[in-house]
């Protein structure tokens, strides 16, 4: 636990609980080898905060989204909106008529995912700017994007509607290679034409499971700038990596029962925050919990509770806190 004893308990002290904290030393850490890209763009987190975001933003981040609420909360947070260099990005396949409404009055870009939401913005609103989510089958899921046999139809569909195209972001699972990527990005750019200002590309983890960054995407924008004859901006798409482990949660205790010979603690937070959850400890409010009794504990959230985590820690008191660093909880 990279937090003291003391640290947590000063945090639950000022800041209201169950409390979610980015490790920012970590961040900083993966942000360190990304140094290539002009900007980095992460994925929001579930119930994501408007000061979590502030921090993202004060970081250089970007956002990609696919939750309306998330996206009011970005813009809470100060990311900015600008169709020319949008910080914020609401990238899906599909959206309901109050979803693009409110997207439009927040002025918040839109990455379509389907030939339909590009027909649905041209209605809509004209004129505006978009990027598309190409899915050239580098293993990323079947049902996401605009897949490339559906571009060129896409862009005439953009053009009809009066949508100009602006953006260009390439899906692909991990196992995809950069040049795999590379080389599917500029086939699309050159589909897309003079209009294409920013090119969003997956970073994907090598071999080894760390991610490389030694990609052969510099020499793509270089080219496109040459053909095209203006700037165009690299994003890293980092999707959920960049805060994979980094993140991590405080809750109290609200309440201890016996089932049988089993005892269960119950937090004040959801469940689903408590999905394989990495070192997991107890915090007395005053004193050292770990002068206790451990043994197995099932913890639980306040909702769904029919999911338990099993952990040998100290037996937990009401009030007291627990802390865990979370790593299913990214998306």
């Amino acid at each position: 636990m990279p937090l003291s004893a003391e640290k947590i308990r000063d945090f639950a002290s000022r800041f209201p609980t169950p409390l979610l904290l980015d490790d920012d030393s970590e961040i900083a850490k993966r942000l360190a080898t990304i140094g290539q890209f002009d900007r980095v763009r992460t994925s929001t987190i579930r119930d994501e905060s408007v000061a979590s975001l502030t921090v993202l933003r004060e970081s250089g981040l970007a956002l990609n989204t696919d939750c309306l609420a998330a996206a009011e909360r970005a813009k809470a947070a100060g990311f900015l909106t600008t169709p020319n260099r949008p910080e914020i990005l609401f990238s899906a396949d599909a959206f309901d008529q109050r979803t693009l409404g409110e997207l439009i009055r927040l002025g918040v870009p839109i990455d379509c995912g389907s030939p339909e939401m590009i027909s649905q913005l041209g209605d809509r609103c004209p004129g505006t700017e978009i990027t598309i989510s190409v899915n050239p089958d580098l293993g990323s899921s079947i049902g996401r994007g605009i897949w490339t046999d559906e571009v060129e139809a896409s862009l005439l569909r953009a053009d009809q509607d009066g949508v100009m195209v602006t953006g260009l972001r390439i899906l692909a699972g991990d196992a995809a290679t950069p040049d795999e990527i590379a080389k599917s990005a500029e086939s699309v750019a050159y589909q897309i034409g003079r209009t294409l200002r920013t090119l969003i590309l997956p970073v994907t983890p090598s071999s080894s499971g760390e991610r490389t960054f030694d990609d052969p995407f510099a020499g793509i924008v270089q080219r496109l700038a040459q053909t095209f004859e203006h700037p165009i901006e690299l994003h890293a798409d980092v999707g959920s990596w960049l805060r994979r482990g980094t993140r991590l949660a405080i809750a109290e205790v609200r309440s201890v029962k016996k089932a049988g010979t089993r005892t269960i603690a119950t937090l004040e937070i959801d469940s689903f925050a408590l999905r394989n959850p990495a070192e997991l400890t107890v915090i007395a409010r005053t004193g050292d919990a770990y002068q206790r009794q451990s043994i197995e504990i099932l913890v639980t959230g306040r909702k769904s509770n029919d999911y338990l985590v099993a952990a040998t820690i100290p037996i937990p008191r009401v009030g007291d806190l627990m802390a865990w660093r979370v790593t299913d909880y990214d998306e």
